[in-house]
């Protein structure tokens, strides 16, 4: 008998130990799949070196030091070097290990509840097959919709996004420190847990608001800009429309002057050519008849300002 309890003891704790480390690679897979942080051969160096100790520490240490300061171990490591000395994006990093800590967090919550069912039931074999189990489907989800993930990392609403991150995280740690504080009976582990995923509904649901809202505001400073630049482009239509006769009688005026001027020194009276070009001075080239062409300069497309030299 006595070697069969040792026997059921020994695999527990092998079950311990590897759902520990699952814990770990989870974590591991999630930060590298959304952050993608390794380029060269020294992160992939130090991506294993950080995952031997890491998984040194996790054999070697209490349950209640994995559960709590190892993740924060984690983030700090790993924020430390992809961010600040490889000098990687900031914010995808730490929205990154953001997610991870509040995947972390679901998994811990989710093995007080199964621990409590396990409990009720009598069941207590089952609880780290749950927890394995539990482990796996999530690090294939995240898997699976790591672009999306990515995206919303690194978007124009990217600030909004790790906001309800770490909102999610607050909200997991402290139901979490609650559920920890000592055995509970399942009703409250019940309310807490629903209490969370409650959480996580309202914070999704603001993110989803947010953007929907940024997206309009956006939208419709686009909209104005476009109406700024076609009523300008109406104006100088409209501004051209009326100074198109003023523009070609210029240019028959001064055509008129140019064959007078042309007899005129034909026939030697050089006076009167001086006379004619200080009265048509006067008349056409003065300052309040050139103040219909002071805003030429705030013409922008080519097109247009070809179109008031040419006309």
């Amino acid at each position: 008998m006595d070697f069969y309890i040792d026997f059921y003891g020994m695999i527990l704790a092998f079950i311990d130990l590897f759902y520990f480390l699952l814990s770990l690679a989870v974590d591991v897979v999630v930060f590298v799949k959304l952050a993608q942080p390794i380029k060269t051969g020294k992160d992939k160096l130090f991506l294993v070196i950080f995952c031997l100790i890491m998984s040194v520490i996790l054999v070697f240490s209490p349950s209640d030091f994995v559960n709590t300061w190892l993740t924060y171990a984690e983030i700090a490591v790993l924020y430390l070097y992809f961010a600040i000395i490889r000098k990687n994006n900031h914010k995808l990093i730490l929205g990154s290990l953001l997610f991870f800590y509040v995947i972390d967090q679901f998994l811990l919550a989710s093995e007080f509840l199964i621990s409590s069912f396990i409990a009720f039931l009598k069941l207590h074999i089952w609880e780290e097959a749950f927890d394995i189990l539990l482990s796996l489907i999530t690090m294939v989800i995240v898997a699976k919709y790591s672009r999306f993930l990515r995206e919303r990392l690194i978007d124009q609403n990217s600030n909004i996004f790790i906001g309800i991150l770490f909102y999610i995280y607050l909200s997991c740690d402290v139901i979490n420190y609650y559920l920890g504080i000592d055995n509970r009976p399942i009703e409250v582990i019940q309310i807490s847990i629903g209490l969370l995923i409650f959480q996580t509904i309202f914070a999704i649901l603001i993110y989803i608001g947010m953007v929907h809202t940024q997206r309009n505001l956006l939208n419709h400073q686009e909209q104005k800009a476009e109406f700024e630049k076609q009523q300008q482009l109406e104006d100088y239509a409209t501004y051209l429309e009326k100074s198109e006769d003023e523009l070609r009688s210029f240019r028959h005026d001064y055509r008129n002057m140019f064959e007078s001027l042309k007899l005129s020194a034909k026939e030697g009276n050089v006076d009167e050519v001086i006379e004619k070009l200080d009265q048509y001075t006067k008349t056409n080239l003065n300052s309040q008849a050139s103040l219909k062409y002071k805003d030429i300069n705030h013409v922008h497309l080519k097109l247009l300002r070809a179109s008031l030299f040419l006309n």
